[in-house]
């Protein structure tokens, strides 16, 4: 009899084949917040951009390569098929002022900040 330890850092690989989620990175700058996802292999025209009710939803799919009909795929590793990723922004955001650029198989999405209201001073006067 063998025993199995447990370890909560395992991937669990039956979860990990039914679903494809793409790393991303968020960065935050003075004026915009980033967020870099890899998603290789995936064209832009495969790839859909939406905010809604405070979420930004990033979606698309990545198919398998065309191979000639007599080709025969000895091993597949590179994970295919629909993939999401959601991202709830912050409350500085402004919605109307979201860029996404495609390059070298990451997606760069750069969301905007409102501009914060100067301090101003207000002068009182007598009646």
């Amino acid at each position: 009899m063998s025993i199995v330890r447990f370890s909560p850092w395992e991937l669990d690989r039956s979860a990990a084949e039914r679903s494809w989620v793409p790393a991303a990175d968020v960065w935050e700058t003075p004026s915009a917040y980033r967020i870099d996802l890899e998603i290789p292999s995936v064209p832009a025209e495969n790839v859909e951009v939406a905010v809604e009710n405070g979420i930004l939803v990033v979606s698309g799919e990545r198919k398998h390569a065309e191979n000639g009909e007599e080709d025969r795929a000895l091993r597949l590793e590179r994970r295919q098929g629909r993939f999401s990723r959601r991202f709830r922004l912050p409350k500085d955001v402004d919605h109307s002022a979201i860029e996404a650029r495609m390059e070298q198989g990451v997606l760069a999405l750069t969301v905007a900040k409102k501009a914060r209201p100067e301090p101003r001073r207000i002068e009182v006067v007598a009646a």
